[in-house]
């Protein structure tokens, strides 16, 4: 294959991952022996805390069934949120 067909193909093939919204790498919300937080007040607000402890105060896990694994995924959301899917699991108010 000559060279200026390579760039090309190269070339075409960096596009298509562009376009389509691939993603190479993934990012984890947290490193092993972490899970992820939330903010009881804050929407943007979360951290990693270490497996077998407690959030800090003013802070909570996620439902055990909707712990987000990677950034973006469909439970990377702010769970307190009026359109959360699940907001009776961590909202006391709505629990039945």
């Amino acid at each position: 294959m000559s060279f200026p067909r390579r760039v090309t193909v190269l070339a075409t093939c960096i596009l298509a991952l562009g376009v389509s919204g691939c993603q190479l790498i993934t990012e984890h919300m947290c490193s092993d022996g972490e899970y992820p937080t939330y903010a009881l007040d804050n929407p943007d607000g979360a951290y990693c805390e270490k497996d077998g402890r407690q959030p800090e105060p003013g802070f909570a896990a996620y439902p055990e069934k909707r712990v987000p694994q990677v950034v973006g995924d469909k439970y990377d959301r702010w769970p307190l949120a009026e359109d959360y899917p699940w907001r009776d699991e961590v909202d006391p108010a709505l629990r039945k």
